[in-house]
């Protein structure tokens, strides 16, 4: 026996009510509350916002203002002409002590071990009646001029024949020997010693 069921029938389907007018009217009531939320809020933050920026503004006017005071109040320094010359004249006189200094330290000045033994020399050699008032010493040592006085002419060579004695003067000729009377004591005699410009070894 066979049954038919009538899937067809109107009891079968959901029935769908439209919304009521009171339902839209809420709905709607709540979208335009939500609306005026989001507007207020929106509205708070911008408000919030140009506060900060008028706040930023004023303090960047006010440090603006401080800058502009800073700088009337030091305004920037010229360069000092004097001072500039003083530090250029203490550099060159750097350079030159360093020149100096490395001339002497690499062992080109032609001596070594300084003068003091020629001045020892000077000074062992003691006669009561010669004196010297000027001496230099050039070429490391090699160039050797001796300017002084004495009571009496012959003992110049005596003088120098004891220099010869002495380590630094060995062997040394001078090629020039002049003598004059003083102009201020007719008693005294000048005499100037000078070596030749190439010393024998």
């Amino acid at each position: 026996m066979n049954q038919q069921v009538n899937l067809y029938q109107l009891a079968l389907f959901e029935r769908k009510e439209p919304l009521s007018a009171a339902m839209m009217f809420i709905i709607l009531a709540g979208v335009g509350v939500l609306a005026l939320l989001v507007g207020a809020l929106c509205l708070w933050r911008v408000s919030v916002l140009e506060s900060n920026l008028a706040l930023s503004q004023s303090r960047q006017a006010a440090a603006l203002q401080r800058i502009g005071e800073y700088q009337r109040q030091y305004p920037p320094r010229a360069a000092d002409p004097v001072l500039a010359r003083k530090v250029e004249k203490m550099i060159g006189e750097r350079q030159a002590r360093m020149a100096l200094l490395d001339l002497l330290t690499s062992g080109q000045t032609g001596n070594s071990g300084g003068f003091s033994g020629h001045l020892e020399g000077l000074a062992r050699e003691d006669l009561p009646t010669v004196w010297l008032r000027h001496i230099r010493l050039s070429a490391g040592g090699h160039n050797l001029l001796l300017e002084g006085s004495t009571t009496r002419a012959a003992d110049v060579p005596l003088y120098l024949q004891g220099l010869n004695r002495q380590q630094d003067y060995a062997g040394r000729e001078f090629s020039h020997l002049q003598l004059t009377q003083s102009e201020d004591n007719r008693q005294i005699i000048d005499f100037l010693l000078q070596t030749t410009q190439e010393e024998k070894p």
